[in-house]
């Protein structure tokens, strides 16, 4: 049995671990594309 060592949170930068910044990130880049695809959408 393992002894659950990696469900430890070792770091954090602004009080948020990694896996939350990555959703920020997806999230940036998603709202970033829809904003740019929406602007594209309207000089056509």
């Amino acid at each position: 049995s393992g002894s659950g060592e990696c469900a430890e949170i070792t770091w954090r930068f602004l009080g948020l671990t990694m896996p939350e910044w990555t959703l920020i990130t997806f999230i940036g880049f998603f709202l970033y594309t829809l904003v740019w695809a929406l602007q594209k959408k309207q000089e056509n």
